[in-house]
C-alpha cells in the first residue's frame, strides 16, 4: 500500500514513467473557469496506474479538470480544497501553477511545465483551487508573474505537495518542499501549509526555518510529511510566510 512519503519521493524522480491512464467519464459539462452563477464542475476521472513511488491515480479527463480554481462561494461544495493567502506585507503578486504529479503520458512529469492551473495573487488576496478524489501533484508559489524553472524546465521555486484521496492507502496528506529550489541553488520562498483537519503544520519560513518540511538535506527521511484518514481536506496556504 503506497505511503505518502513513496509519493513525496516519486515527485522528484525526473524521467520516471507509469503505464498510460484508463478513462472513466463523469461530469461531462467540466467547466475550469470560477463562476458566481454555476457550480465548477471536475472531468472524468482517470484509472489508478501504478504502485509504490511510480502510482498515478485521478489525472482528470479531459486531463487536468481534476483541479479547479473557484470562487469562495463555492468552497462548502468541495471535499478537498487549498486556500492561498498571500499577506498584506507582500510587495508584489505572485504567481502559482498547479499541475498533476502524472504527466499526460502517465510519466511523473507534471511539474515540467504540464500546469493545470497558472494564476496571479495580489497581496492580501484569498483564491481557492479545489480537487477531485485521488489527485496527487504539487503548485509552485513565487514572485512575479511567471513560474521560476530549473534548467531542466521543472518548477523550482518553493512546493506544496498534496494527495488527496489516494484510493491506494485511504489517507491524504501534504508537505512544503524546498528541495528543487535549493538542488537549482535558487531562493526558497517561505510558505506554510495548515489543515483545518489536523494539528500538524508544514513549513519553511523566509528566514530558513523549517518545520515538519523536506529540504535537500532531510530529503529521503520518510516521516516529515503530515498524514490525514479519509475525509474531507482544507488546507491554509500562506505564501511569503515570514514564521
Amino acid at each position: 500500500m503506497m505511503q505518502l512519503e513513496a509519493f513525496i519521493i516519486s515527485l522528484m524522480e525526473i524521467g520516471a514513467y507509469a503505464h498510460s491512464h484508463g478513462h472513466a467519464r463523469r461530469h461531462p459539462e467540466f467547466d475550469a473557469r470560477p463562476s458566481n452563477t454555476a457550480k465548477p464542475h471536475f472531468g472524468g476521472q482517470t484509472s489508478q496506474t501504478g504502485d509504490g513511488i511510480s502510482y498515478c491515480g485521478n489525472a482528470g479527463e479531459p486531463y487536468g479538470s481534476n483541479i479547479l480554481l473557484i470562487d469562495d462561494i463555492w468552497v462548502s461544495s468541495f471535499k478537498y480544497v487549498a486556500q492561498f493567502y498571500s499577506p498584506p506585507e507582500t510587495t508584489e503578486s505572485w504567481n502559482i501553477v498547479v499541475w498533476n504529479k502524472c504527466g499526460k503520458d502517465g510519466g511523473i512529469n507534471g511539474f515540467f511545465g504540464q500546469w493545470v492551473q497558472n494564476f496571479q495573487i495580489a497581496p492580501g488576496e484569498i483564491k481557492y483551487v479545489a480537487f477531485d478524489e485521488d489527485t496527487q501533484g504539487g503548485w509552485g508559489a513565487a514572485p512575479g508573474s511567471s513560474p521560476i524553472l530549473n534548467e531542466y524546465g521543472s518548477c523550482a521555486s518553493t512546493w506544496g505537495e498534496f494527495d488527496f484521496g489516494n484510493s491506494a492507502n485511504n489517507a491524504s496528506g501534504y508537505d512544503v518542499s524546498a528541495n528543487q529550489a535549493q538542488n537549482a541553488g535558487l531562493t526558497v520562498q517561505g510558505m506554510q501549509i495548515c489543515a483545518t483537519q489536523g494539528t500538524k503544520c508544514s513549513s519553511i519560513s523566509n528566514s530558513g526555518t523549517v518545520v515538519n518540511a523536506y529540504t535537500a538535506a532531510n530529503s529521503n527521511q520518510d516521516d516529515i510529511a503530515s498524514v490525514l484518514s479519509t475525509g474531507p481536506v482544507n488546507l491554509n496556504v500562506t505564501l511569503n510566510f515570514s514564521g
